[in-house]
């Protein structure tokens, strides 16, 4: 119901990551330094799921599942239609600045271990509360959780990428605290214009362009500044 709206995330690389963190663990190795590697992992999983999330709501976003509720008047699909965007769409921002967060989580319990004088100390709940995407891309003075020197060391290609996609990093947890604690964010956007065969018939609506114009799913949404 949502064809062409599907989203794919390419996981070989981290499973690569998790592989060597297992044999990095080892007592032969860099050994078990304040518990790092299960901090790796949860930020992983972390990881992991949020991307699952996002791939769930683009496609619900998207999906005419969010309108084909036959014997349901046109007033309250129109209405759920609004209601179940803004919470996909929110849900998305979420999940897409928690991903983020979580790749940080991860990469500084491994960059700990590592060498643990240029990362944040995982041992300490005051330095794992500071462990944020503002220790890759920098923030003004007064923030506690500004560069962490360890990510140009140790993952200088992931900081050249975050460094040239910032204002997208931005926009996406700007988006989500906004989403979060201020207000809605959907206000409309270009409508889908592939019904499933007979959808506007068990609805009632078959010979009403109007009204199936109001109740079709999102093709795009642009995001209120």
């Amino acid at each position: 119901m949502a064809k062409g709206y599907s989203l794919k995330f390419d996981f070989s690389s981290y499973n690569q990551l998790e592989r060597f963190a297992r044999q990095a663990n080892r007592k032969c190795h860099l050994g078990d330094k304040g518990d790092w590697l299960n901090h790796f992992l949860w930020g992983l999983e972390g990881l992991h799921a949020r991307l699952l999330g996002v791939q769930l709501h683009y496609r619900e976003i998207h999906s005419w599942e969010l309108v084909d509720q036959p014997g349901i008047p046109f007033y309250e699909l129109e209405v759920r239609l609004y209601l179940m965007t803004e919470y996909h769409l929110s849900t998305i921002l979420f999940h897409m600045d928690s991903a983020i967060e979580c790749m940080v989580f991860a990469l500084n319990a491994l960059g700990y271990a590592t060498n643990s004088a240029q990362f944040k100390d995982v041992t300490k709940v005051d330095e794992l509360r500071r462990i944020s995407p503002y220790n890759i891309l920098g923030k003004p003075p007064n923030y506690s959780g500004g560069f962490v020197p360890g990510h140009e060391s140790y993952f200088p290609s992931l900081k050249s990428y975050w460094h040239e996609n910032r204002d997208l990093i931005l926009k996406i947890s700007e988006q989500h605290d906004v989403s979060k604690h201020r207000s809605s964010i959907f206000e409309g956007g270009r409508e889908r214009i592939d019904p499933p065969d007979s959808l506007f018939e068990r609805l009632g609506i078959e010979d009403d362009n109007s009204k199936q114009i109001v109740l079709s799913p999102f093709a795009e949404i642009p995001l209120r500044p």
